[in-house]
């Protein structure tokens, strides 16, 4: 019971699948796509839970020789960047895939560092829109309280904002004395006649 439990368990079938990867065994399995098909199938036969839980992406990144230095996730990076249709999508980097595809290397931390930031942002966005947040205040503001702040700082400048220019009521000269309008100025614009035609 106990061995057929786990042979069921995905975690587990995912390390003896990886060992059984790493030791060649899937490349005497026989299939017309390629290296990638033949190590499906191979798990597909030996560790049925392995496959259902695993991308085809990272089963396809352990076929090959990860890069020097590098690692299988930049393997996967380079054949998710390749995959134009987006049949082979960046896998999640759930437990069963880092399982699988070992710990990352630095740069493929600091890439998923960044993915994990920019994921947050966005996620940050549309929950301070969903809010009622104007979307300029939602786009600048990194976190939640600066938001808030942003939107207390705006009410106050509306609120002291500076009372409009009065309209000069006539011209004056550098003295500071009112100078007469000339004969021909009018201060109100001349109303449209009612009957009058546009020209053609």
């Amino acid at each position: 019971m106990t061995t057929i439990a786990n042979a069921q368990d995905p975690m587990v079938a995912v390390k003896r699948a990886r060992q059984a990867m790493q030791a060649g065994a899937w490349r005497g399995a026989a299939h017309r796509d390629g290296d990638t098909g033949r190590a499906l199938s191979f798990l597909k036969a030996r560790f049925p839970a392995a496959h259902a839980v695993l991308p085809r992406v990272a089963v396809a990144a352990l076929t090959k020789n990860p890069p020097s230095p590098g690692c299988h996730w930049c393997t996967v990076h380079m054949l998710a960047a390749l995959s134009f249709d987006g049949a082979d999508a960046y896998p999640p980097r759930d437990a069963a895939t880092l399982a699988w595809l070992g710990n990352p290397c630095s740069k493929c931390q600091a890439r998923h560092a960044r993915s994990d930031a920019i994921t947050a942002s966005v996620a940050l966005y549309h929950e301070l829109v969903a809010g009622g947040v104007p979307p300029r205040v939602a786009a600048a503001s990194p976190t939640r309280e600066a938001a808030y702040q942003h939107l207390a700082e705006l009410r106050v400048f509306k609120q002291t904002q500076l009372p409009k220019a009065r309209r000069p009521t006539g011209t004056r000269q550098a003295s500071g004395r009112r100078r007469a309008d000339p004969p021909n100025y009018y201060r109100n614009p001349i109303p449209w006649p009612a009957d009058a035609q546009v020209a053609r």
